[in-house]
């Protein structure tokens, strides 16, 4: 828990976006009703999450699981760090 509370890059997200976002509402109560729906998005996908991990604890503890989670993240920043090449060599 503290690690999401404390998080710098957490809470500098929360700061620049939500708060870049929250001042293109000119009417307090749009800024309220924003504010209330962007809590209760939080507090729906973190709560989904933890459920998410409760239901496949038993699935995610197997070794095989977990290597194929990391060869899916390895091909997964390959295709990003290309994208990006592609990106600057276009630019």
């Amino acid at each position: 828990m503290s690690f999401s509370l404390l998080n710098p890059q957490a809470i500098l997200d929360i700061v620049v976006l939500l708060g870049g976002v929250a001042t293109t509402y000119s009417e307090n109560i749009l800024k309220i009703e924003f504010m209330l729906g962007a809590g209760v998005a939080s507090l729906v996908w973190f709560v989904s999450l933890m459920l998410l991990g409760l239901f496949l604890r038993k699935f995610i503890q197997k070794i095989i699981v977990w290597q194929w989670i990391e060869r899916l993240t390895v091909v997964l920043m390959f295709v990003i760090a290309i994208n990006c090449i592609r990106l600057l060599i276009n630019f």
